[in-house]
């Protein structure tokens, strides 16, 4: 079992101009690309088969931002080491688009690097009792803490408590539960104690308050088994 700390998610990518491919364009005339939405953050095109191995990286890829503000030509450059996370950056990349680069007041072709950030916080455990696992073909995306739903990583929990009778450090407390497809947390279950019986009953209240937009399988919710790392610290 893998276990890692808060919530998984995507850190919008890096990007930065590698210059037009034909020509060097003077700074003062010419005007970088754009990005329009947010195209970077690649979170719905997580691999399942990824979570389920634990890979996680740094995927760097090179295209070019054509005049029309659409992209050809996208290719890795730096590997993540996890051939999973390289293709679906890849196939994340296919639906950005971006107001385009000019030079002297006309759009341009430029090429572009853009680095996507693949890491996890909780870790995917399987699907729930009565969920079939989703098929590699599955359009399929995991859960995430629903808009509003405040964690705070269980602080205040640690703070209320303030237990002076924990003499030596805690240790993280890790928790298996099952998020529900209507975004809920049932049935948790302490896998590695912090070594106090009363912050680990506290980990399971915390748990049980947080709210996700639960996982979703051909745009269907779905129940996944799911554990935290609850880092207790002073």
């Amino acid at each position: 079992m893998k276990s890692v700390i808060a919530l998984l998610l995507l850190a919008p990518a890096t990007a930065w101009a590698a210059g037009n491919s034909e020509q060097s364009a003077p700074a003062q005339k010419y005007s970088p690309p754009v990005a329009t939405g947010i195209p970077h953050t690649c979170l719905e095109y997580y691999p399942p088969n990824a979570m389920r191995r634990g890979d996680q990286g740094l995927t760097t890829i090179r295209f070019i931002i054509k005049e029309d503000g659409t992209i050809r030509d996208a290719t890795v450059v730096i590997s993540s080491g996890s051939d999973l996370l390289d293709q679906a950056t890849l196939d994340c990349a296919k639906t950005w688009t971006y107001r385009p680069g000019t030079l002297d007041g006309k759009t341009v072709a430029v090429s572009w690097k853009v680095r996507v950030e693949w890491y996890m916080h909780d870790t995917y455990e399987g699907p729930a009792p009565d969920q079939a696992p989703p098929p590699a073909d599955a359009n399929w995306s995991p859960p995430v803490i629903a808009p509003g739903s405040e964690r705070h990583g269980c602080e205040n929990s640690f703070n209320e408590a303030g237990d002076v009778s924990i003499v030596e450090p805690l240790k993280p407390t890790v928790v298996l539960f099952t998020i529900t497809p209507e975004g809920t947390t049932r049935d948790p279950r302490i896998e590695t104690s912090s070594g106090s019986a009363r912050y680990d009953s506290l980990a399971i209240g915390c748990v049980l308050s947080w709210r996700y937009v639960p996982a979703k399988r051909n745009g269907a919710p779905v129940g996944v088994h799911w554990s935290t790392t609850i880092p207790w610290r002073d």
